[in-house]
């Protein structure tokens, strides 16, 4: 919250898309306007089922020959299969590269001790840089996923020990993931396989700001995608949930209201010392959506629905959505 802190990035898995048809191609198949990204900037979307449903979510890196997709971790050999059967007489390979390792420098003191590694300042948006250290290619990836300005670094493992070593001696400090989800849960950051998956529709994610272009024409899920904006509001939304009485986080799971209806399930619990209280995210149908609602959760936790964010998330990185 003051400083830098390092940690391990949430898991994740990668495809490549090679070709003068790439951009094109993969613009047809996620929410987000891949054509015309300029190497080195990226872009945010959901890849859908043929119903409009998330797949998975994705961070679209342009490269001078390529385009890099980030995804999560253990979708990318499926994803590809799924790609693939709609390569009719495009120009397109698609290939899922060898793992690297990886550091999530985080906090409004990471830029500054970025910047020396980097030569210049660290990108912003959801773009990314190329730099090396001790001689081997890192590259920088902006992270808006967490709520404070934050950074991928991915590169061979010595590099990346390097710059954590470098980084380190800098002043930054080690964080561990549960640090991590406090934060992202006080500003109301769902994650796929997490908050989201495959029932969830786009506008049910509460990142359909970031994900959806509403300008871009047609894309796989497209049609059901659109009718659900026209119409005004989706079914369910994403929601925070305060426990009014318990010391500890309660566990995830199902959710009922005080008539004992099913109203869904608390996917992330924190303790959050910034709110005081513990705190997760829910995706609620909307009649029990309204703020100051009751939910329980199955060990008898009491639950008051709120707006998110609980916590404003934090200026430092390019925020435009």
């Amino acid at each position: 919250m003051e400083g830098c802190a390092l940690a391990a990035p949430p898991p994740a898995s990668w495809l490549e898309l090679t070709g003068e048809d790439g951009a094109r191609f993969l613009h047809g198949q996620v929410t987000c306007d891949v054509q015309g990204l300029a190497p080195g900037h990226g872009v945010y979307g959901f890849l859908l089922s043929p119903k409009g449903r998330v797949l998975a979510d994705a961070v679209i890196s342009a490269e001078a020959e390529r385009l890099r997709v980030e995804l999560p971790s253990g979708v990318a050999a499926e994803a590809a299969d799924r790609l693939r059967r709609y390569v009719v007489a495009d120009r397109v390979e698609i290939r899922s590269p060898e793992p690297q390792d990886g550091l999530l420098a985080a906090g409004p003191g990471a830029a500054e001790l970025l910047r020396p590694l980097l030569g210049g300042d660290p990108p912003s948006g959801w773009g990314h840089a190329e730099g090396a250290i001790d001689g081997s290619p890192v590259t920088v990836r902006c992270e808006r996923r967490l709520g404070v300005p934050a950074w991928r670094l991915r590169g061979p493992g010595p590099a990346i020990e390097s710059a954590s070593g470098a980084l380190r001696r800098a002043g930054a400090v080690a964080a561990g993931e549960e640090a991590l989800e406090a934060i992202r849960v006080e500003r109301g950051l769902p994650r796929a396989g997490v908050d989201f998956d495959d029932r969830h529709f786009p506008q049910e994610t509460g990142l359909e700001e970031w994900a959806v272009s509403y300008t871009k024409g047609c894309y796989v899920g497209q049609e059901v995608v659109a009718r659900i904006h026209y119409r005004g509001r989706a079914n369910h939304q994403l929601r925070g949930l305060r426990a009014l009485a318990e010391t500890t986080a309660p566990a995830t799971g199902p959710l009922v209201d005080a008539g004992g209806e099913d109203s869904g399930r608390l996917t992330s619990s924190v303790w959050s010392s910034a709110v005081g209280a513990a705190i997760g995210l829910a995706v609620l149908h909307r009649h029990q959506a309204e703020p100051g609602t009751r939910l329980f959760t199955a060990g008898g936790a009491e639950l008051e629905v709120v707006a998110l964010p609980f916590v404003e998330p934090m200026s430092g990185q390019d925020s435009d959505r």
